[in-house]
């Protein structure tokens, strides 16, 4: 899969991302300022809706209010009466019939001293169940709308109190009626729209407060209050109407949809070419050099590209970046091979060129020697006058190694301060005097110096033999150098 395919591919994709967020982010801001034109009505309405419930609940509130405030109630809860509850209340069917009361229930201490509903069906008082009076006296604080048996009720609850409200009793009136949605739906739905309004209990598991809810032709618009005693159910009202405005804001983002593909294509054919012009040629023209460098592996070579923009950036800085490659792998290969602090050869490098030699030495059947140098005290130096007064110990005694050096001879650090020199060609006497020497010229430089401390070594030599690994050979002079040291150690 070429550039040009991938670039084409990512235009494309690119183009359709982009146009698609377009297409979904306007289309969603004309959508949504449709639907704000149809909901700011309804919103509105909403909010008169739930004044108008407000103020029949708030009616309704004050009659409960007056009758809790009675001294001829509060004496009889409180058994400083002797009239029997009747007496006091003095309720007939008629009386609930013109107060359009449903039910009332006088409690204490969870016990009920009345409790009455009125059938509507048998025109007669009855006794609430129990039930319904349990369920009535976990709300006897509050007031709103109240479900029971398949009915929506407006419940008032407050504590009994005499006339002038100094004494507050332990018990409660709670008093009930149909909740007036007729009265709203006369005096204010009706007058608002003519179309149907649907009332019913409904699951609250959709959503709470006002909710439009969309179909092809027509919208519903949902208003729920919450029941006190059903956290589950609210009261519903449905209003729908027909989708008049959706139906522009669909027609109006279909034209828009159209719009956008036809700018999509054309841009998608225009960059096409602009790319295709622009950026692939030249790039292809870059791609040939970088190929015919990397086959013939000439870092010489130079990339050459007309213009003056990324691109032609991009060819300065390539060509910059092979000069420093070029320069990087001359210090590379000198790192891989030198110890950047003393000048020997790093060890990995060293014992790979040990045993170049060890085979040579075995064709030619020349001699080999070793000798491990260790020196003495370096730690001492280094915990006593610090790692400066150490490296220039360090330094001392390599010069000292690197100044009498022969031909077929080479130097390995092997550790900290540890050497490992092997001469190749040469018999044990020039290895000796080699020895001698850089000993001569410590010494010399001990007897002209001011540093702290006397600089010496400890030293051990071997021979190699073909019978020998290269660590055998190795850790002979090892081992011998040791026991050169502690003969220092013995004296």
């Amino acid at each position: 899969m070429n550039l040009k395919f991938k670039l084409n591919i990512l235009l494309l994709v690119i183009l359709i991302t982009v146009s698609s967020v377009i297409i979904h982010f306007s289309t969603d801001s004309i959508e949504r300022a449709f639907v704000s034109v149809e909901n700011k009505y309804f919103n509105g309405f909403y909010s008169e809706l739930t004044h108008e419930i407000e103020l029949y609940l708030g009616y309704k509130d004050k009659i409960l209010k007056d009758w809790s405030r009675w001294d001829a109630l509060y004496n009889y809860v409180e058994s400083e009466s002797t009239d029997g509850i009747e007496e006091v209340l003095n309720l007939a069917p008629s009386s609930f019939k013109s107060l359009d009361l449903k039910f009332i229930i006088i409690e204490k201490d969870g016990q009920i001293l009345y409790g009455k509903k009125y059938n509507e069906m048998t025109k007669a008082i009855e006794p609430v169940d129990s039930y319904f009076f349990s369920e009535a006296i976990m709300n006897k604080h509050k007031s709103g709308l109240f479900y029971y048996d398949n009915k929506s009720y407006a419940v008032f609850g407050s504590n009994i109190g005499n006339n002038d409200g100094t004494k507050i009793s332990d018990g409660h009136l709670i008093i009930g009626y149909d909740f007036g949605i007729e009265e709203i739906r006369e005096s204010f739905l009706e007058d608002h729209f003519s179309v149907d309004v649907i009332y019913d209990p409904a699951s609250f598991s959709k959503f709470q407060g006002a909710y439009a809810e969309r179909e092809k032709n027509y919208t519903k618009m949902h208003y729920k209050i919450p029941y006190l005693n059903r956290s589950e159910l609210g009261f519903q009202i449905t209003i729908i109407f027909d989708n008049d405005i959706t139906d522009l804001s669909n027609n109006i983002i279909r034209f828009f949809i159209i719009l956008v593909i036809a700018v999509v294509i054309s841009l998608f054919i225009f960059l096409n070419v602009f790319l295709n012009k622009m950026i692939i040629s030249r790039i292809d023209r870059f791609n040939n050099i970088v190929n015919e460098i990397r086959e013939n592996n000439d870092l010489s070579k130079r990339i050459q590209v007309k213009g003056n923009d990324e691109i032609s950036q991009l060819k300065r800085q390539f060509n910059y970046m092979i000069s420093e490659l070029e320069e990087n792998r001359k210090v590379l290969e000198i790192d891989a091979m030198v110890d950047s602090h003393t000048g020997a050869y790093v060890k990995k490098y060293g014992y790979n060129l040990l045993r170049q030699y060890i085979i040579k030495s075995k064709e030619e059947d020349k001699n080999l020697f070793g000798v491990y140098i260790d020196i003495d005290d370096l730690k001492y130096i280094n915990d006593t006058f610090g790692h400066i007064e150490g490296d220039r110990l360090l330094n001392i005694v390599t010069n000292c190694l690197f100044n009498n050096i022969l031909d077929e001879m080479a130097i390995i650090r092997v550790g900290g301060d540890e050497f490992f020199v092997f001469s190749y060609g040469k018999d044990e006497k020039t290895v000796l005097d080699y020895v001698d020497r850089v000993i001569d010229d410590i010494d010399s430089y001990n007897d002209e110096s001011l540093f702290m401390k006397s600089i010496s070594f400890s030293w051990g030599h071997a021979k190699y033999n073909e019978s020998m690994t290269m660590e055998e050979f190795i850790e002979l002079t090892d081992q011998r150098m040791y026991e050169n040291k502690q003969s220092k150690d013995d004296v």
